[in-house]
């Protein structure tokens, strides 16, 4: 089970510390027990199951992560499209000019443009303070 968990990634385990759980009783690690040729072909059979099985159940996880990341990009690949659109409309220029213009149903949206447009002028702020303290870094001489 520690090797499974280890190779599925929900448990971090050192090299020492793993053979140290894998180790016999007597503190012998078991790597050179001599066993029948019916033994070690069973033991091969069991490791290349588990691994088998560790592997599909990581597939499994893989292919579950890529869905609901392909879902997390589409949905802020809408919002960003909403927004857009919102900038193709007058939106903007009514919640500058005066909020009571904007009806409550656009609210939250402009409400959300006003969030993007400030993320975004502090971004540039940023980049043009650090052009300003090293010039050399930002391309100028």
């Amino acid at each position: 089970q520690v090797v499974h968990d280890v190779v599925a990634g929900r448990l971090e385990v050192s090299q020492e510390d793993l053979r140290m759980l894998l180790a016999a009783p007597d503190g012998e690690v078991e790597l050179g027990v001599a066993a029948s040729p019916n033994e070690q072909a069973q033991d091969g059979l069991g490791e290349a199951r588990l691994v088998r099985e560790a592997m599909e159940e990581l597939d499994e996880l893989h292919a579950d992560r890529l869905v609901e990341l392909k879902a997390f990009c589409d949905a802020a690949l809408a919002e960003k499209e909403l927004l857009l659109q919102a900038l193709g409309t007058d939106l903007l220029t009514r919640g500058l000019k005066d909020i009571g213009l904007v009806p409550q149903v656009e609210q939250p949206l402009l409400s959300r443009l006003f969030k993007e447009i400030d993320q975004l002028c502090i971004e540039r702020m940023a980049v043009a303070d650090t052009a300003a303290r090293h010039p050399l870094e930002a391309g100028r001489p």
